[in-house]
């Protein structure tokens, strides 16, 4: 009688061994990235320490470097992250006649900071001007200036329920913050350079325009904001 032999495993063993290499390959990966990310957070965390434990006058050098073209805005805004909540007040007076080189971040950060501090007021007037200097960043990438609004949604995340609150109780004051926006920006004119903005807001915007036509954009943004504040101040006419 003839025995039938056993099924050969080495088709099935083959295929265990090639599992056992993508798992061993995905493990790796996965290894790899915990620990770049790990790396990643301490530099972070080691940053953040650095510039807390520095003196704030450094905060002087670090802006005139970004006005000369040799610094990085954002680690000036890194630097600002990284202090203390108590000293908001202080790295406002000494940002601000610094800050025509400097992007919209630095000012969003001070409207978190703001907020923070049960300042609904101030964190409105930050966010707007943040908003303000974003559009005209927007602008020099290459938006249409006549059709600015349609960007609004991108800063629909930088409302706070604070800011509704309070705007709901005081309507009043977004006529007046637009007036603090325009007089911050004609004290203190915005020239910074938009490439950072252009290339991840979308594939469509270009690299910034000829610097030759940065004022006359700003011009422009201004007059769009003066018409709000001169279409708030014309009286509704009574309805019979």
């Amino acid at each position: 009688m003839e025995v039938e032999k056993p099924l050969s495993h080495k088709p099935r063993n083959w295929v265990f061994r090639l599992l056992r290499v993508v798992l061993k390959f995905i493990v790796a990966v996965v290894f790899i990235i915990y620990v770049y990310v790990g790396m990643a957070a301490t530099i972070t965390l080691y940053k953040k320490n650095e510039y807390r434990a520095q003196d704030i006058s450094v905060l002087y050098g670090a802006l005139d470097e970004v006005a000369q073209g040799n610094g990085d805005p954002k680690r000036v805004t890194a630097w600002i992250k990284a202090r203390p909540l108590s000293e908001t007040d202080k790295l406002i007076e000494i940002v601000s006649p610094k800050s025509a080189a400097l992007g919209p971040e630095v000012f969003v950060e001070f409207s978190g900071r703001e907020l923070q501090m049960q300042k609904p007021e101030e964190a409105f007037f930050w966010m707007q001007l943040g908003r303000f200097r974003l559009l005209f960043d927007l602008i020099r990438c290459g938006a249409d200036p006549d059709r600015i609004k349609i960007y609004d949604p991108i800063f629909s995340h930088m409302h706070s329920n604070q800011t509704d609150d309070l705007l709901r109780a005081h309507p009043e004051l977004l006529k007046k913050t637009a007036q603090r926006v325009l007089d911050f920006d004609t004290k203190y004119p915005a020239h910074d350079n938009p490439a950072l903005v252009c290339k991840p807001i979308s594939a469509d915007f270009r690299l910034p325009t000829e610097e030759l036509n940065w004022e006359s954009y700003r011009q422009v943004l201004r007059k769009h904001t003066e018409d709000f504040l001169n279409q708030a101040e014309k009286p509704k006419s009574n309805s019979k």
